[in-house]
């Protein structure tokens, strides 16, 4: 826990965390002993999470956790334990070369959307299945992709097929992934928390990267037209926004970068 406070949008301590020798051995062992308690556990995950959130340069060493998590994540007991799982796996999927090995997480995580829990963060859930969603197409039309796993991380992490979004989901659950994702991201805009009077505050590039993945999908597209995409788009060009964002290179993907993706990605509808 004051690990995970240190490294609170430090990037200095983060990286110093992460790289450390010993703490992802530390991490591995607490969460491949089946005597640990859950909160231990709970608590190894959501540091981690803090400790790579601030740059994609900090997340080779957390996917050497993802078998762990996983194997966490699916006998967990504890609705936090899972929400921060949950988390875990929405972070991982910002960045897309993580992608090739988290595509196995899809549809567990499409179970934790169906449930409509708003304790087992159920809109992190559909983050991260849109950024999954994203890099399989991205991966399925570039041959040479690069969220292509390098030979020295494939002998150690399994690299996950890709799938494709009517092999998860139904309409109906990618029109729910849809549509929740817009709420949130309309709200979120506001600076307002979602679901409302749950105190959770995301972050509106965030939802709105998660968007730009999801919107060039052909069965995705006219579902986001027909909610009422564009009026949201339209606010987030012209909000001031201050929030520092992830580095996924020398310069900050903003919330205006993220919307115009999106506006790029629909224009693409007949």
């Amino acid at each position: 826990s004051a690990l995970s406070e240190a490294a609170f949008h430090n990037s200095f301590i983060c990286a110093s965390i992460i790289n450390h020798k010993d703490f992802i051995p530390f991490v591995i062992e607490i969460l491949d002993d089946p005597d640990t308690e859950e909160v231990l556990k709970d608590i190894s995950i959501v540091c981690t999470t803090c400790v790579t959130c601030s740059s994609k340069t900090l997340h080779p060493p957390a996917r050497k956790l993802i078998p762990y998590v996983t194997k966490t994540f699916l006998t967990a007991k504890d609705n936090l334990l899972i929400a921060d799982c949950v988390r875990f796996f929405n972070n991982l999927s910002s960045v897309e070369e993580n992608g090739p090995y988290l595509q196995h997480i899809i549809e567990p995580l499409v179970g934790i959307i169906n449930t409509e829990n708003i304790e087992l963060a159920s809109t992190s859930a559909c983050c991260a299945v849109a950024n999954l969603l994203g890099d399989s197409l991205r991966r399925k039309s570039l041959e040479n992709s690069s969220s292509s796993p390098s030979s020295s991380e494939s002998q150690s992490l399994t690299v996950s097929p890709i799938v494709s979004p009517e092999s998860v989901l139904t309409s109906t659950q990618m029109n729910s992934v849809i549509v929740q994702l817009m709420t949130a991201f309309k709200v979120t805009l506001k600076g307002q928390d979602f679901p409302s009077g749950s105190r959770v505050y995301y972050q509106d590039y965030k939802i709105c990267m998660s968007l730009s993945n999801v919107c060039h999908i052909p069965v995705c597209q006219k579902t986001l037209i027909d909610a009422g995409i564009l009026p949201i788009l339209k606010s987030a060009l012209a909000k001031d926004s201050k929030e520092i964002c992830i580095r996924t290179s020398q310069q900050p993907k903003t919330l205006k970068y993220y919307a115009l993706k999106t506006l790029w990605g629909l224009c693409a509808v007949e």
